[in-house]
């Protein structure tokens, strides 16, 4: 299992023992580094215990049939978790921003289902100082995944920060609330 620091406490992080979350090569974990899409995507088709109907058919152009994360994405785009870009590309070695990471784990709380009773509808992610820098087509999934706890704001909780890439604890602190919240883990 590894172990995670993450903000002021010390957070442990099962993501490792069930084979969600993996370390590197070098058997390090790298909490530290951004996360990368295809990394994301992995995590989530792990966490949901999701496996591909099909096969990927090329549907980004940055994607091969053989590259190491490619059963993993095709189960996740069946599922309507991830989209990629306008562009028709995937940008699996880019950076997951604040508000793609917002995004897709929006989409993987539509297809899992999650009790909206649960939903704290008191917090808005309009209080956020920066919400204007937050994509027209993220707003409505940040503020979901503010409502359920599994995003909150950075520094002193009044900025989101949208467009910066997140890291790997960071993520697997995400992860972690979000399979809390919908009942995946406790």
């Amino acid at each position: 299992m590894y172990r995670l620091i993450t903000g002021q406490k010390n957070t442990s992080i099962n993501l490792g023992s069930r084979f969600i979350f993996q370390g590197r090569d070098d058997n390090t974990v790298a909490p530290g580094e951004e996360m990368r899409r295809a990394q994301f995507a992995a995590l989530l088709t792990r966490a949901l215990g999701l496996s591909a109907e099909g096969e990927y058919d090329g549907e980004f152009t940055d994607v091969e049939s053989d590259d190491w994360f490619t059963d993993e994405i095709q189960a996740a785009i069946e599922q309507g978790i991830i989209q990629g870009r306008k562009d028709g590309m995937f940008a699996p070695n880019e950076s997951v921003s604040r508000q793609q990471a917002a995004a897709m784990l929006s989409r993987a709380m539509e297809s899992t289902g999650f009790d909206e009773d649960e939903l704290d509808t008191d917090k808005f992610a309009a209080s956020f100082e920066d919400t204007e820098r937050i994509g027209e087509w993220a707003v409505e999934d940040v503020e979901r995944l503010v409502q359920a706890g599994v995003i909150t704001g950075r520094k002193d909780g009044t900025i989101f920060d949208p467009k910066t890439g997140t890291t790997r604890a960071q993520m697997a602190k995400m992860l972690d609330e979000y399979l809390k919240f919908v009942h995946f883990s406790n």
